[in-house]
């Protein structure tokens, strides 16, 4: 799934998902998920916003 703001990645495991969460430079990765914030382009996410993503990830997944 991708926004504006972040994309979300599923993988069939999490040694995969780490992998590829650890290629990027912005990321936060729970489990088989990993959110990729957008970093440049005319529309990057407002850094203040990330942490408020991540626990939005964390608790749906949790």
């Amino acid at each position: 799934m991708t926004t504006d703001d972040f994309s979300v990645y599923q993988y069939v495991d999490e040694v995969a998902a780490t992998r590829m969460a650890t290629a990027f430079p912005l990321t936060h990765q729970v489990g088989l998920l990993f959110m990729r914030f957008t970093q440049g382009g005319s529309n990057p996410t407002d850094p203040a916003l990330i942490p408020q993503y991540s626990a939005i990830l964390d608790e749906v997944t949790g």
